[in-house]
């Protein structure tokens, strides 16, 4: 098998202030804990490049070891997230394959 090994999706966060986005990102990586078949959840952490254009940023890193499994963890998932407290407080995207991991 060639690389990727593995299925991912990056879930993306920022905002004004520093723990906004780990509070968001932590509260979805628990959420996604409570689905069932759940994928594997890294972090949150800081963007390589934390703070831009005076946004702080963070990331939820979503891995799975095949498509279909990283796909229907989403479809639960994803819907969930706009219900959560901060979602409407912080800017949030979900990069589905993502090229880049900054």
């Amino acid at each position: 098998m060639l690389p990727p090994y593995r299925h991912i999706a990056l879930l993306r966060a920022e905002a004004s202030r520093r723990e906004m986005p780990n509070e968001f990102l932590g509260a979805a990586r628990d959420m996604g804990f409570q689905l069932s078949n759940p994928a594997e959840l890294l972090g949150p952490i800081p963007a390589a490049m934390e703070k831009r254009a005076g946004r702080y940023r963070a990331q939820l890193l979503i891995q799975a070891d095949d498509r279909a499994r990283l796909h229907n963890f989403l479809r639960q998932w994803l819907p969930q997230l706009g219900q959560l407290p901060l979602a409407k407080k912080v800017r949030w995207s979900i990069d589905v394959d993502a090229m880049e991991l900054s």
